[in-house]
This record gives structure tokens, sequence and C-alpha cells, in this order.
């Protein structure tokens, strides 16, 4: 899937179709494959190390993160309680997290900027992740989003969408959990009860 990512910020790897819509502007159409390689290799990104869900990845706002070297902490809004107003999470992360962040939010001002100078009047407003319009995009458009790049990919019959990397953090989670539990209680796999 980085692969794909990769490939498809490479002009000569876009369709005719695609890139005479952009004949006249060819600076707009390197912006966009650019702002999409960053978006979606953050997507990625986030969604491996933090095991959150989309919905509360789209919620997120650019205004929590202001600081985020200085802070270190990423604020997600929490989706599960099904309340009308998201309690916040406070997800501490390292200084080298951080600068990811931090360097996807300059890439995110930086294609807002591209947007203004072509005209296009962006209203990224606080949202995280922008359509090529410079809006805040929706859950289901990332989510297909991903999909494309999945059978891009060639994994056609494979099952795979962005809440699996939410499964897979769980279990990296209870993994270490149970290792530390291991080492402290001196038990061996086999050792171990129900309760434990």
């Amino acid at each position: 899937i980085q692969r794909v990512i990769y490939r498809q910020s490479l002009l000569e790897e876009r369709s005719e179709r695609f890139t005479q819509r952009y004949a006249n502007d060819r600076n707009l159409l390197q912006a966009q494959l650019e702002y999409m390689r960053v978006r979606r290799t953050f997507l990625i990104w986030m969604m491996m190390r933090t095991g959150l869900r989309p919905a509360e990845l789209v919620q997120m706002s650019v205004k929590d993160h202001e600081n985020i070297l200085t802070t270190r902490t990423l604020m997600i809004p929490t989706k599960k309680r099904r309340r009308e107003v998201a309690p916040m999470r406070r997800f501490p992360i390292l200084l080298d997290a951080a600068t990811v962040v931090y360097r996807y939010l300059l890439s995110r001002t930086a294609y807002c900027d591209v947007l203004k100078w072509a005209g296009l009047g962006p209203e990224p407003g606080t949202g995280f992740f922008l359509t090529l319009e410079g809006k805040p995009i929706k859950k289901t458009s990332l989510e297909k989003d991903f999909e494309r790049l999945v059978v891009l990919a060639g994994y056609k019959d494979t099952q795979a969408c962005l809440s699996m990397f939410r499964h897979r953090f769980i279990t990296y989670e209870v993994t270490v959990h149970l290792k530390e539990f291991i080492d402290k209680s001196g038990k061996s796999r086999q050792m171990m009860t129900d309760i434990d």
C-alpha cells in the first residue's frame, strides 16, 4: 500500500485523462499529487500508531495540535461513547512522533497556500485531513480512498479496511501487557490462570 501511495504521487503514473484536467496548471497538479501522498502516508502512520477509529481521525482538530512539538500529546475525540460531543482523549507521544505530526500539518498549510494562490479558495476549517479542494474530508471519503489504494496494491480478494489497523494496534498492546505480566509475575504461559 505504501508503494502504491508513492506511485500515485508520480505524474507519469497518472492517466492522461487525469492529467489533462490540469493542462493549464501543472503546479497545481504537482501540489495535489504531493498533498495526496503526504495525506495518505500520514493516515497510515496515524492508524498504525494510535489504533483510533476513522471517525475519530477526521474529527481531530488542527487547533488542538498547533503546539504538538511542545505538548507531545494527540487530542483524540472518542466516538465510542455515542455522545453528541465526543469526549477528548489525551494520547501522549514521543518527540519523533510529534515531529511527524508537525511536518504533516506544515504540508497541509502549504497545500492550502497553493490552493489560495491558484484562486480556488480552500475552506480547511480545523479538519486534519483535506479533500483536493481544501475542505475537511468526510470519514466515508477517507475510507473510499483507502479502499482504492487496497485495490491498486493488488488486494482484490483480501479483506482490508482502516479498522484492521485498530485491531492490529490492540493486539500489539495486549501482547506487550501480557509479556510484562509474565516477566513481573514469574509465571509462564502454561501457568497462567483464567483470572490472570
